[in-house]
């Protein structure tokens, strides 16, 4: 069977709740939150990587997360995201 992707247009107006509950479970930095939106959609969208920052820094702006930086085993440093009591 045929894998359908899911529109955009369909997400657009969720993907900062999407993001919220990928850190749910955790910290993450934004390859480990594209990836997670990936599996948790079992591969049937794909975050572009300009979404995702511009909505990290919106969601960072609204006091809903914040990040660190962090040294990361053979990848060198990253910037984490992590929610906040908001």
């Amino acid at each position: 069977m045929e894998q359908q992707q899911i529109s955009s247009d369909l997400i657009r107006g969720h993907i900062d709740t999407i993001i919220l509950y990928t850190l749910v479970d955790g910290d993450k930095f934004a390859e480990q939150i594209s990836i997670a939106i990936e599996e948790k959609s079992q591969n049937a969208y794909k975050i572009n990587q300009a979404t995702l920052y511009s909505a990290l820094k919106r969601l960072e702006n609204l006091k809903y997360l914040s990040s660190y930086q962090q040294d990361v085993a053979g990848g060198g440093r990253r910037k984490f995201f992590t929610l906040t009591e908001s």
